[in-house]
């Protein structure tokens, strides 16, 4: 017998899922990028000696510790403009 062009008669057909928008963004979500220093304290640490090394722990400790320092820094920031009036910092 010669094939008939059907693939099997046991089977049903494969329907292809049309995609919308909404499925196709809940695919392709991604995660809103942190701001990480470990690799400016990496450099500071090679600056200072080449044969120091820091464990991942203390890079959190030390990442969470300069992220800190920062917000506090802005935050004052903020205080002294809305001190001075301005939109600006200057010397």
């Amino acid at each position: 017998m010669a094939p008939s062009g059907r693939k099997s008669a046991g089977k049903p057909a494969k329907v292809a899922k049309k995609t919308t928008k909404t499925d196709a963004a809940e695919k392709t979500k991604k995660k809103k990028p942190t701001r990480s220093y470990k690799t400016y304290i990496h450099r500071l640490m090679k600056k200072s000696s080449h044969d120091n090394k820091i464990t991942t722990k203390g890079m959190v400790i030390v990442n969470s510790f300069v992220t800190d320092l920062f917000e506090r820094l802005a935050g004052c920031s903020q205080d002294l403009l809305r001190y001075a009036g301005t939109a600006t910092l200057r010397e």
